[in-house]
């Protein structure tokens, strides 16, 4: 979850720092980080935190492809 590598890192802001990202891209996260994100923190702690499946995020993913096949 978003807020168990917040607190692994000891804050927003060090989180942010440890990706290379901007703490407003954190934000948008929600509940989950992005899989892609979950395995890269996965790495970086060495396995303290898990990826883990979220699939709201899978249903997302293909509703966005979706739309795409019908953007003109």
């Amino acid at each position: 979850k978003t807020e168990e590598a917040i607190a692994h890192y000891g804050g927003l802001k060090k989180l942010a720092d440890a990706l290379g990202v901007w703490p407003q891209v954190i934000y948008a996260w929600g509940a989950y980080p992005p899989m892609s994100r979950q395995y890269e923190l996965e790495v970086k702690t060495a396995g303290s935190l898990k990826a883990e499946r979220n699939d709201n995020e899978d249903e997302a993913a293909l509703t966005y492809a979706s739309w795409g096949w019908h953007v003109i």
